[in-house]
């Protein structure tokens, strides 16, 4: 396994257990927004590396791929929008009047 599956791997593994320990698994529009956001990633990095933009290098994934999209990517962009969510849904922090 490569160095950037288990980054992508470890990255989504800890935001999801905060998403979970925060509640935000409660909230049916972060469910909907993982499966909008997941698809978004897949056609875009299927269609730009069909075309040529870029390609990727088996050696820096583990192989499994969707079309030409390895998994890494997928993993790598649910953690990127979960730490958005995360973000966004944080609890602003209240400046100290006295």
């Amino acid at each position: 396994m490569s160095e950037y599956t288990l980054a992508a791997s470890a990255v989504l593994l800890a935001v999801a257990v905060l998403a979970g320990v925060r509640g935000a698994y409660r909230r049916p529009w972060v469910w909907i927004g993982v499966a909008v956001f997941a698809v978004l990633t897949i056609v875009a990095d299927v269609v730009l590396t069909r075309i040529g933009v870029y390609r990727h290098r088996s050696m820096f994934n583990a192989g499994i791929l969707i079309d030409r999209m390895p998994i890494e990517d997928l993993l790598y962009g649910i953690a990127l929008y979960l730490v958005a969510v995360l973000s966004w849904t944080w609890p602003a922090r209240q400046p100290h009047v006295e």
